[in-house]
């Protein structure tokens, strides 16, 4: 039998831990838990228990409970979930041979930053990456699956439409092909560009006791496996990546399976034909764990362990250790024996070969982020990991943010043709975030002061008016600068980051939360700013300042009314373009103007459609067929007059 032990060192205050994850490298874990906080762990004090140091760094996300988190697949990115709806996406910003201390004085020896974040108001249950890194997949407790675009001006997202009665998981394919989503009801898998979903396995006997259930890809993306049930019974479901009508049922003890891991690492099978054959082995389970294993010879999984642990919440392997966590704020590590596992793990070279297809994908990410000059790499030792937090292309310039002392940021902007330096900045204090464009960068520090650089030679300018409150967001455009303050308000600068208006929006809206804004742009073709809310309620201010806010709904309205939040409506469209929007807002706007014989905003009308026809993915006959009937109605209203 193999090695069975309980690993104290690894813990959350005492409270349940909800998920753990491995980094490819297999050299830190990460867990989170009930305290709020991800912690990053020592994988080497797992085989020896006198290495130090053994935690690495907590990264404070959420003062609730963590539900989920994990690493991106190459490895620099945690993604972290909570109950309140929080994720955040966190870097490696600094190392330490010596220990940090925080306000609380608690000891790290790493330092990580956000870089990005998001609100979904709802508890989110599951996330999964996208393997170039590029998206994040959530699932909310509302059964909803959200795809978040990740490092996006606009916080775009966009979510899978076809209803689940309750998606409880999701796992994004390696291959980058499919998203499997595993639910109450069913399990899914749905093809990625465009989103649709293509198999649908029906759970004959439905049970959503289960908080979550999360699938998993094996690394190798050549199965699959999920939850589902046979003969009223639950069981696994694998399916194979080149026969995905057919799926395999695999019943076992427990009450109902909520989470799969699947080895990274292959076997060689024990073979004196020396075969390339190789077996992969998942751990699964709830309040019993159980390992499976595949033949090698493709044809069936034989079942090897069955072990009572506790209340199961998730797993991950290294090398030959399934690492286990549960409501009880425990880690158990089952390690396979010789027998168990039957055969040797692959080397990283077999595993690099075997994983030729997620290594293109990343490698293929990488190319697109530009490295600096090896002056610059010398005299940073950490910059592989400060600079990725912040890079702008500025034609042939890249604006690099490094950590010089620990305390300031320092801008460098680098003409990447040739090389070169062509100035430094060294900021008062650490960089909040920051927004750029051709000619100059917006800064918000961390003290909150505003500061704008120009990037063709690196002088600062400071706002005069502007007091130092909290920003929480920065949009900005050729015209004007947009800053999200406080709770409701938003601050407007000019170009040259003058004063020009603060707007409280709570004045228009009832009720407003700051976590409910997610976007925040101004468009200057339409001389207008859009303020976007969860809730699909937006505000357009114009240029003169007058504000008006676009609600969901259209009733007890003046006819005057609709038609201005229509207009509204129609001026973003051309920027962000939704089908559904575009539907209900053209229908309802055409069928007023027609009856009021408005020629000019019916030929206003006509333009905006021609702008949507230029932008990429749109439903084109869609908008041939409303372009058609407004010109009828055009040519109608010519003859008549």
């Amino acid at each position: 039998m193999g090695k069975f032990h309980k690993l104290g060192w690894i813990q959350h205050e005492g409270k349940s831990i909800y998920c753990i994850d491995v980094n490819p490298s297999k050299t830190k874990i990460i867990t989170g838990g009930g305290d709020g906080y991800v912690k990053v762990w020592n994988v080497s004090a797992l085989s020896d228990i006198s290495k130090q140091p053994k935690l690495f760094s907590r990264i404070c996300v959420d003062e609730k409970s963590i539900n989920c988190c994990r690493y991106s697949f190459d490895g620099e990115l945690i993604a972290a979930a909570s109950v309140t709806g929080k994720v955040g996406i966190f870097r490696l910003v600094r190392v330490s041979t010596e220990p940090m201390y925080d306000e609380k004085g608690n000891i790290s020896f790493e330092e990580y930053e956000l870089v990005d974040g998001f609100d979904f108001t709802n508890e989110v249950i599951d996330i999964s990456w996208s393997p170039k890194g590029e998206y994040l997949a959530v699932v909310t407790l509302k059964g909803n699956v959200i795809i978040w675009t990740l490092f996006d001006e606009a916080h775009s997202t966009t979510m899978l439409e076809e209803s689940h009665q309750c998606a409880q998981g999701v796992s994004w394919d390696p291959w980058g092909q499919y998203i499997a989503i595993q639910c109450s009801d069913n399990f899914e898998l749905w093809k990625v560009n465009p989103y649709q979903k293509i198999k649908e396995f029906p759970i004959k006997t439905l049970d959503v006791s289960n908080h979550w259930r999360r699938p998993s890809w094996s690394d190798d993306g050549s199965m699959v496996v999920g939850y589902n049930t046979s003969r009223n019974l639950p069981c696994l479901m694998v399916l194979k990546r080149h026969s995905l009508d057919q799926m395999i049922l695999l019943t076992g003890k427990g009450r109902g399976r909520c989470a799969v891991r699947i080895c990274s690492r292959g076997y060689h099978l024990s073979d004196e034909k020396k075969t390339k054959v190789y077996k992969l082995i998942m751990a699964v389970g709830d309040d019993k764990v159980c390992f499976w294993t595949t033949k090698g010879t493709g044809k069936g999984l034989d079942e090897i362990r069955g072990g009572t642990i506790g209340k199961y919440e998730d797993c991950v392997w290294v090398n030959k250790m399934a690492i286990i966590v549960g409501t009880e704020g425990t880690v158990d590590v089952i390690e396979l024996n010789e027998q168990e596992g039957e055969g040797d793990l692959l080397t990283l070279s077999q595993q690099n070969t075997l994983l030729y297809k997620q290594t293109e994908l990343i490698r293929e990410a990488k190319k697109n982020r530009t490295q600096p000059p090896p002056d610059i790499e010398n005299e940073y030792p950490l910059i592989k990991q400060t600079l990725q937090i912040n890079k702008r292309q500025n034609g042939d310039r890249v604006l690099l943010q490094v950590d010089p002392v620990g305390v300031c940021d320092e801008l460098i902007c680098v003409n990447e043709k040739s090389s070169t330096v062509e100035w430094r900045t060294l900021l008062q204090d650490k960089i909040k975030f920051l927004k750029s464009s051709g000619k100059r960068t917006v800064i918000v520090l961390r003290n909150n002061n505003i500061i704008m650089i120009d990037n063709r030679c690196g002088s600062l300018k400071v706002p005069l008016k502007v007091q130092n409150e909290e920003f929480y967001n920065l949009f900005f455009s050729k015209k004007y600068v947009c800053l999200l303050k406080g709770k409701d308000r938003v601050i407007i600068l000019d170009k040259h980051l003058e004063f020009v208006q603060e707007v409280n929006i709570s004045n228009v809206l009832e009720k407003t939360d700051k976590r409910k804004i997610i976007g925040l742009q101004y468009y200057d073709e339409s001389n207008s700013l859009l303020i976007q809310f969860e809730e699909k309620i937006e505000f357009i201010i114009r240029e003169n300042h007058d504000v008006i806010m676009i609600r969901q709904g259209l009733k007890n309205l003046t006819e005057e009314q609709m038609i201005s939040e229509l207009e509204c409506s129609l001026l973003t469209l051309p920027m962000i373009w939704n089908e559904n929007r575009f539907k209900e807002t053209i229908e309802t706007y055409v069928s007023i103007i027609q009856k009021n014989l408005d020629y000019n905003r019916l030929r206003n009308c006509l333009r905006v459609i021609e702008k949507i026809k230029l932008k990429e993915k749109t439903n084109v006959s869609l908008l041939e067929e409303w372009s058609e009937k407004i010109q009828k109605s055009l040519l109608s209203f010519s003859q008549n007059n």
